[in-house]
């Protein structure tokens, strides 16, 4: 394990990450990246999502945005972050990093990721120094991780 790793896991014990997306495999990559230390949740359905936020309160949303969420719902993950940022707007949540990924990397993709307040976009496929590079880039875990 790199001591860049080692140091982010204990910075970011006891936490929790929500993963919003149609297949496991992110959830499987991040499950293997954090836990133990990190409980990793998964949804694959928009409302379910949107509950899981509400109840668990997690500390970081992983939102896959090139597929519709959920059987009956036709949100994409940009909608999906939109949501979130709107509940943080009205104080309903308190203010979650949510990070996009796509595999595109697109002036389409771009311009949704900038009208969906969502706090990062990683293009797909990403590894472990990404993830880490990406979240010490966000305010909440660069303070943590600079400790």
């Amino acid at each position: 394990m790199s001591a860049q790793k080692k140091h982010l896991l204990s910075k970011l014990r006891g936490q929790s990450i929500l993963v919003i997306d149609t297949q496991k495999d992110t959830y499987s990559h991040l499950s293997e990246l954090f836990e133990p230390s990190v409980k990793v949740l998964f949804s694959d359905d928009q409302n379910d999502s949107i509950s899981i936020i509400q109840d668990k309160k997690p500390n970081l949303v992983f939102i896959n945005c090139d597929s519709s969420i959920g059987a009956h719902t036709r949100f994409d993950g940009y909608e999906i972050s939109q949501a979130i940022k709107q509940l943080e707007a009205f104080s309903l949540i308190p203010s979650i990093p949510v990070i996009l990924y796509a595999k595109v990397n697109s002036i389409l993709n771009k311009e949704k990721f900038r009208m969906s307040s969502a706090d990062s976009l990683i293009i797909s496929p990403f590894n472990e120094q990404i993830i880490i590079e990406n979240l010490s880039q966000l305010p909440m875990y660069k303070f943590l991780i600079e400790q």
